[in-house]
């Protein structure tokens, strides 16, 4: 049973705080609540003894919900750039410019929350206590009960951002469009995988079917077609037939641009199904 909690409240986070599109319309500070449920529903005075218990957060509800920026300095911003994993040498804009950007950035993310929170009917989101209100406002948590008592708990029937945020209709196509990728990214990892990029003599065309990629990634024949079409839409992989149309017996070849794929994905997560269930 603890057990099939765990996967419960995993499932959860995965399935409407990441790929449900949530995490990219709370602020960052809602995930000190989350991680406060991962294991089991909690009242709201539990949370708040969590809270309390790490320095970033040590005055509990109360506790800003807005972390201050880092100011940047020159020195510190070329030691960035230098890195050969995280830098960018193209960007040479000095530390006062960067400071200005990211002061920007932040005032442009609280309006953008005020905005749904004023739409919601609950207070402009200044302390985690106001994360809470706008969590529950939103439909993310469930509250049962008054005061330090109310027991919180993930909304394991969570509507989508778009059901209940005013989102203007760009803004809905683009989290169609993340969620779509979301829900196929694994399965493509999983046929970049069958290339196998890390050797040495990785091979350039792999020749397949979409009935055989399902086959070996043990999914069915459309969510093959959807993972190497994603493929194909980043621009690393490309086919020789149209795998939208394709019947799924029919055999194409995808290729790799080993060059491109390099210098473009930093990590590629090559979850195969049988590690997966390691």
């Amino acid at each position: 049973m603890v057990e099939d909690e765990r996967m419960r409240r995993s499932l959860w986070l995965e399935q409407v705080y990441t790929r449900g599109g949530w995490m990219r319309y709370l602020p960052p500070a809602a995930v000190n609540v989350v991680s406060a449920l991962l294991h089991e529903p909690q009242t709201v005075e539990q949370i708040d003894m969590k809270l309390r218990a790490s320095k970033f957060t040590a005055a509990g509800w109360q506790s800003e919900a807005w972390e201050p920026l880092h100011p940047w300095t020159d020195e510190e911003l070329a030691a960035q750039r230098a890195d050969p994993d995280f830098g960018d040498e193209t960007d040479d804009a000095d530390a006062a410019t960067a400071n200005a950007e990211e002061a920007a950035e932040r005032a442009a993310r609280i309006a953008e929350i005020d905005g749904y929170s004023q739409h919601l009917g609950v207070a402009q989101v200044r302390t985690l206590a106001d994360v809470l209100e706008l969590m529950v406002a939103c439909r993310v948590l469930t509250r049962t009960g008054d005061a330090g008592g109310a027991v919180v708990d993930f909304a394991f029937d969570a509507p989508l951002p778009a059901e209940v945020l005013p989102l203007s209709a760009e803004e809905r196509e683009k989290e169609d469009r993340l969620r779509w990728r979301s829900a196929y990214e694994p399965v493509a990892g999983s046929i970049i995988g069958l290339f196998d990029p890390d050797a040495q003599d990785r091979p350039a065309q792999l020749r397949t079917s979409l009935q055989r990629l399902a086959r070996q990634l043990d999914v069915d024949a459309q969510t093959a077609r959807a993972a190497a079409l994603l493929l194909l839409d980043d621009g690393d992989f490309t086919a020789n037939r149209d795998l939208e149309r394709i019947a799924e017996h029919q055999v194409f070849e995808l290729a790799a641009d080993w060059e491109r794929f390099d210098r473009e994905r930093m990590s590629v997560r090559l979850a195969m199904p049988e590690a997966a269930e390691e």
